[in-house]
């Protein structure tokens, strides 16, 4: 007897199946619905986990080294046997080699014959869990590296100045502790905590911190030795480093940076950072907290060298100038097209008010606002400022909200200046027809309608990535064009002055 049509399609069905089964790009387990014992396994699961597939099989799936949490796990268990369909977002695991990955976690229930069976589709996606936490951290760090500038414009002593910044580590930068501490003139003589957050003082009694101990010879004498930055991403299975070991086990601490702070050309402070996660202080932040260091370094100098008030206020207000130029840098590192954008709107709004006769004080504020214009794009996606085509209504609305982004980022930092205002309104137009609030008239600030004409001259005359560059010359009309409708005339007639009369250059 020949086998039916149906009999060959559903051995055909069955090897078409085992086939996507076996070259899935995400893992896959079959579980006894009723025990949830592990019936079957893919390569791509083992390939994951580290666990072959004999290891995997007949096992609970809550008795995987992998999955960590055995009570959460039971319960979504009882769940999907209920539901017949649970989902985990951004789950943790942890491999047989102790790495450790984030998936997508998807279960249902099906009969296979007359029996009950659950399916797991596990997906890997390490790779954009670990972009969003990387985007997250450095708009956390922006936001702290402001704080701390405002610490260094009101902070009038060395003592107070670093107790402060360690706070603003541990409260506004999520990190799990911060200490900073002063470097002795002998190298027999301890090394003396002056400040610290999220440990308890007798961490240091404990510690005995003395570079010429022979048991200490791991990451902070290295920093103080070297002049450099030291980072353990995993200092709980660091040999290097035995004493910071054993604080990290203990008080379950996973990452440390040890950042040397120099003054008059040599290591008088030490700066550590520690992290809540394994490989939590990427090369972006670890860029920042040496940023940070050379700021404390500054203020530091500014208040050992200078004892007027006035003095002290205009050198501080130099590295909050050149902090801020940093932090616009790591903007445009998000935005290539765009690179040395807001740093020559701010040269050409500087020479239009200087055009304007306006003063030194008003000058420097319009400078400062021009030079972190666009602040506001740390929250818009990456593939939206480098699109090469022409953005979608949506993508446009997104990149509409940079300016109220930006003014939300600056909103509570004490300027001598409007910042905050001028960039939320450096979009607006005089008619009304500008965005995000459709101010007009008098409603925009002096300040705004300046850095608006250096903004559109800058951005038409540069090549972006959905368009090339349209010239100097067509940037130049566009503004007489719209002189006193969209633009104001003052500010075009000084605009245009500078490049037709005095041969301004764009650099």
């Amino acid at each position: 007897m020949k086998p039916s049509k149906s009999s060959y399609q559903q051995v055909e069905s069955e090897e078409r199946y085992q086939r996507l089964f076996e070259t899935a790009q995400d893992g896959i387990l079959i579980l006894d619905a009723s025990t949830a014992k592990i019936l079957d396994a893919n390569p791509f699961i083992s390939k994951l986990s580290g666990y072959s597939i004999e290891e995997l099989l007949d096992k609970y799936i809550w008795d995987l080294g992998f999955i960590k949490n055995i009570a959460a796990n039971k319960d979504k268990f009882k769940e999907l046997q209920k539901k017949g369909y649970v989902r985990y977002e951004n789950l943790p695991i942890e491999t047989k080699q102790g790495e450790r990955h984030y998936v997508e976690f998807i279960s249902n229930s099906y009969l296979v014959g007359s029996s009950k069976v659950i399916q797991c589709n596990i997906r890997d996606i390490t790779s954009r869990v670990s972009l969003e936490k990387l985007n997250n951290q450095l708009s956390v760090m922006y936001q702290v590296i402001l704080r701390c500038n405002e610490v260094l414009i009101h902070e009038t002593t060395v003592n107070t100045l670093i107790i402060q910044m360690c706070k603003v580590l541990v409260s506004s930068g999520g990190f799990a502790a911060a200490w900073v501490a002063c470097v002795p003139v002998k190298s027999n003589d301890l090394i003396n905590p002056i400040a610290f957050e999220g440990i308890d003082q007798n961490y240091f009694d404990q510690l005995n911190l003395n570079i010429e101990n022979k048991e200490y010879k791991g990451l902070v004498a290295s920093a103080i030795y070297s002049h450099k930055l030291f980072v353990s991403q995993d200092i709980q299975h660091d040999e290097s480093d035995a004493l910071e070991r054993e604080f990290a086990l203990k008080h379950r601490l996973y990452s440390v940076a040890v950042i040397p702070i120099i003054t008059l050309k040599k290591v008088r402070y030490i700066l550590v950072v520690y992290g809540l996660e394994y490989h939590e202080l990427t090369d972006e932040i670890c860029t920042l907290l040496q940023n940070l260091a050379s700021d404390i370094a500054f203020g530091i100098d500014v208040l050992e060298a200078h004892a007027n008030h006035l003095k002290l206020a205009a050198n501080i207000s130099k590295s909050l100038n050149s902090t801020i130029s940093a932090i616009a840098s790591m903007v445009e590192q998000r935005d290539p097209y765009t690179a040395g954008h807001q740093r020559r709107v701010a040269n050409l709004a500087e020479a239009i008010s200087m055009e304007m006769g306006l003063s030194t004080e008003q000058i420097i504020g319009i400078r400062m606002a021009c030079v972190v214009h666009d602040i506001g794009k740390i929250h818009v996606p990456a593939e939206i400022l480098s699109k090469p085509g022409k953005l979608s209504d949506a993508e446009y609305e997104i990149i509409k909200m940079h300016p109220k982004s930006g003014w939300e980022v600056l909103k509570n930092i004490d300027f001598p200046w409007p910042i905050a205002e001028i960039v939320y309104q450096h979009h607006e137009r005089l008619d009304g027809s500008g965005y995000p609030r459709g101010l007009k008239d008098n409603e925009i600030l002096l300040e705004s309608r300046i850095l608006m004409v250096a903004d559109v001259i800058d951005a038409m005359s540069s090549h972006r990535p959905y368009r090339p560059a349209l010239g100097i010359l067509q940037a130049l009309q566009e503004i007489m064009q719209h002189k006193g409708t969209l633009y104001d005339e003052r500010v075009v007639d000084a605009c245009i002055k500078l490049f037709i009369e005095k041969k301004y250059e764009i650099k």
